[in-house]
């Protein structure tokens, strides 16, 4: 959906997230969501399995890019030791904990 704003919107988000994350102020209205159920095509109305939960996209979108960039500047860096292995990509505490057994 983001990608197919205009391209002036995209500069402007762009813009709102570098000054957000250099002021290191979060919004407090994108803590907090409002989610809307959304039907399944083809499910029953009745069942609460049936509907997909939609919350806002900015504060997600926020923390997604955000974590992507700490995890390039982390891996690029060489900060976290080899046994570090949890906030590292495709390896969690259990693969730890394996590794340990």
């Amino acid at each position: 959906m983001i990608k197919n704003l205009p391209p002036n919107v995209i500069t402007y988000l762009t813009f709102l997230f570098q000054k957000i994350l250099i002021l290191g102020h979060f919004p407090q209205r994108w803590k907090t969501a409002t989610v809307v159920p959304i039907l399944k095509p083809g499910k029953d109305p009745a069942q609460p399995s049936s509907y997909r939960p939609f919350s806002s996209l900015l504060g997600k979108l926020l923390k997604i890019l955000s974590s992507l960039r700490f995890n390039k500047h982390v891996t690029d860096n060489n900060i976290l030791c080899d046994e570090q292995f949890g906030f590292k990509p495709n390896l969690s505490t259990s693969h730890h904990l394996l590794r340990v057994t």
